[in-house]
């Protein structure tokens, strides 16, 4: 149904909402205008040569309702870019860049609420039951462990605090295992444990097939649970 009325042309719609609006599924209303919903498989060009998919009122040159994809390059500008650059906003008055990114592409994140106690003395792998990111595929839920995939640095963070009880002595060790072999530790002191934070950050350079593991262990004193709210293990390539 094609109709040409003083307001534009509608298409499948005697109610046309702008210049040219095509009513794809027909359910808009014969007066007044449609609904949030009715507009979802509309698309509307208006008299300032607006075009809104999924909306029959868009505020800019192209406005959608819903999911885009694209299936080639996106040249804001007439810019592509190049491999590996990411798109920066420059504010409201010129189109994005693509620049350069400095991020550093996390691979693995992951965290745990499994319930645990450092015994005294005795060195064990933190446990973690939950995938945030796994971009390589290199985590190992059941093993509790990471294995690298890419030569190259890494930055390696663990993150875990402690509930109930004190922490005696010399404290807790933490420490990062690749293969059986201790790379970095450090030493959460004695204290209350309801406020013991530890965070131990390390940059290593490691190859294809090297597999991390998080250890801790008690040091001279007796046992301490582990909240595991407070756990976080990941690593990220520079």
């Amino acid at each position: 149904m094609l109709v040409f009325g003083q307001t534009g042309v509608g298409i499948n719609t005697v109610n046309p909402q702008g210049v040219l609006n095509v009513d794809g599924a027909k359910d808009n209303p014969a007066t007044g205008a449609p609904t949030a919903a009715q507009q979802l498989n509309d698309f509307t060009v208006t008299n300032t040569g607006n075009v809104g998919v999924g909306k029959t009122v868009p505020m800019e040159k192209i406005d959608v309702v819903g999911n885009v994809q694209f299936s080639g390059t996106l040249k804001p500008n007439g810019n592509a870019g190049t491999s590996g650059q990411v798109l920066t906003s420059q504010g409201t008055a010129s189109p994005p860049t693509w620049v350069s990114s400095s991020i550093v592409p996390v691979i693995a994140t992951v965290k745990s609420t499994e319930a645990m106690s450092f015994t005294n003395n005795g060195s064990q792998k933190l446990k973690f039951d939950q995938i945030e990111q796994n971009t390589w595929g290199g985590v190992d839920i059941t093993n509790d462990q990471i294995t690298i995939n890419q030569d190259g640095d890494y930055l390696i963070q663990a993150q875990l605090g402690f509930s109930g009880g004190s922490i005696n002595n010399n404290g807790v060790v933490i420490s990062i295992y690749k293969g059986g072999t201790r790379i970095q530790f450090m030493q959460a002191p004695a204290a209350n444990a309801n406020n013991t934070l530890v965070n131990i950050v390390g940059v290593h350079h490691l190859v294809s097939g090297d597999v991390i593991t998080i250890e801790g262990q008690q040091s001279n004193g007796n046992t301490v649970s582990w909240n595991p709210a407070f756990f976080r293990f990941s690593i990220a390539k520079l």
